[in-house]
């Protein structure tokens, strides 16, 4: 067989898998779901018929996007709980990050606005991240093993920084 007749021959296509897709339908009383597995072998699942009032349909949504999937059913009872305590953490601490920032700033001679003092604090929390990442990149097996009692004295030292930049508009003598 010479060059051109390898070149005319019809190349054999591969055989393709038909891929079944498995799907099923599930209806409630005012909504129908479509599930379905994907080709990587998740499970996708698809509201096709919702008769619900506008609010439930809000509340269904935040609770997916906010909660494990599955919840009230995936989860211990305390979490909800725990998740409201969170929540208010974090709204406080961001506000009192933007406050005490503000407060360092005035201790060091400068009148910075609340927004200037929201900008300084993204851009040094940031950074501190950056810097707390490098630094601590070689502690990542110790702290898997013991999650709370790093998360509890991250959160110590985080208000006993806080708690050095709101006062030190009282030491503002040692910023000149």
């Amino acid at each position: 067989m010479n060059l051109l007749d390898k070149i005319m021959m019809k190349k054999k296509e591969p055989e393709q898998v038909s891929e079944v897709q498995v799907f099923w339908f599930e209806t409630s009383d005012s909504v129908s779901r479509r599930y379905q597995f994907e080709l990587d072998g998740q499970l996708s699942a698809k509201i096709v018929a919702d008769s619900r009032p506008a609010y439930h349909k809000v509340v269904d949504s935040f609770l997916s996007k906010f909660f494990p999937s599955g919840y009230p059913y995936s989860v211990n009872e305390g979490y909800l709980r725990y998740t409201q305590f969170r929540a208010l953490q974090h709204l406080s601490s961001a506000a009192l990050s933007v406050l005490s920032t503000q407060s360092l700033l005035f201790a060091a001679g400068l009148r910075p606005t609340p927004a200037q003092a929201t900008a300084v604090s993204w851009i040094l929390k940031d950074g501190m991240q950056h810097v707390g990442k490098l630094i601590c990149s070689n502690l990542g097996a110790r702290m898997d093993s013991e999650p709370k009692r790093w998360r509890i004295l991250a959160d110590v030292l985080y208000d006993l920084g806080t708690g050095l930049e709101v006062l030190s508009p009282v030491m503002s003598t040692s910023f000149s």
